[in-house]
């Protein structure tokens, strides 16, 4: 069996990628971890040599070499191919449909954070759950980001514990999903319950609940608002954004200034 490759030249030309002893003849198929990344061509051997073989499509390197005593396939017919779908390679045999399960991860909620973008010095994120001490601006809003170990299919958010909407669909991007937040209460601990989540296998996650406090004004974290709080804010004022002082950009501009110390301020007293 011969890869061939299509050349950056210009004109564009063909050449031979790489070629490996394959026995029987039977049409091969490719799949991928995403549909563009880490090729892998898949073939089956037609009599004598009745195994499912998979090569590095980038290499021709054997990345699946056939299995065990009970992975054989009997009964093809010569010029088949598999069909490839949901985590499993189908091949049809005389009255018999084999399949392969390719190994996949289990489904997991990897991370969860509330991000906010600061101006120009760009996107920060605090872990949940943990304290979420800036402010929401005028309509209290606030995004979400989930990440998991697999690509997602479908998925739903809702709150389910203190005073907040999710505004609108959430927004499934490969393996993350992003929820926004908007009517948020200040000085309260809300939970965001995640429903319905399939993955690109069609596993699924039970309802998870992620918490997220929200307290304006708690630089330090500690779910008081207090002097502590505002010194961390005043020491910081003047210094670009970063991801070392970030909370202290409590308005969530860009910039840490006399506007942020001043709202502070205005929470000193406030706790969860």
């Amino acid at each position: 069996m011969t890869a061939f490759k299509i050349t950056p030249t210009n004109p564009p030309a063909i050449a031979t990628g790489w070629s490996v002893a394959s026995l029987g003849r039977t049409s091969p198929f490719v799949t991928s971890t995403d549909g563009t990344s880490n090729p892998i061509v898949w073939a089956y051997g037609h009599g004598t040599n009745q195994r499912l073989f998979g090569y590095n499509g980038e290499t021709g390197a054997v990345i699946f070499a056939g299995g065990g005593a009970n992975d054989t396939i009997s009964g093809t017919r010569t010029f088949n191919t598999g069909i490839a779908a949901r985590g499993r390679i189908y091949v049809a045999g005389d009255n018999k449909v084999y399949a392969f399960k390719v190994p996949f991860p289990a489904l997991q909620l990897s991370s969860a954070v509330s991000r906010k973008t600061h101006g120009a010095a760009g996107d920060f994120d605090i872990a949940l759950p943990g304290v979420e001490c800036r402010s929401g601006g005028a309509t209290n809003d606030y995004t979400l980001v989930f990440t998991f170990s697999n690509n997602l299919e479908s998925g739903n958010a809702s709150v389910t514990s203190g005073t907040g909407n999710v505004a609108g669909t959430p927004a499934i991007l490969g393996n993350t999903m992003i929820v926004n937040l908007t009517g948020v209460a200040n000085a309260q601990t809300l939970s965001v319950t995640l429903s319905g989540l399939t993955d690109q296998f069609l596993q699924t996650l039970p309802d998870t609940a992620v918490g997220m406090s929200v307290l304006i004004g708690d630089v330090t974290g500690n779910a008081a608002v207090n002097a502590s709080d505002v010194t961390a804010a005043k020491v910081q004022s003047g210094a670009p954004v970063s991801n070392a002082n970030f909370r202290s950009d409590v308005d969530a501009n860009g910039a840490i200034n006399a506007s942020d110390v001043s709202t502070v301020k205005l929470h000193s007293g406030e706790g969860i």
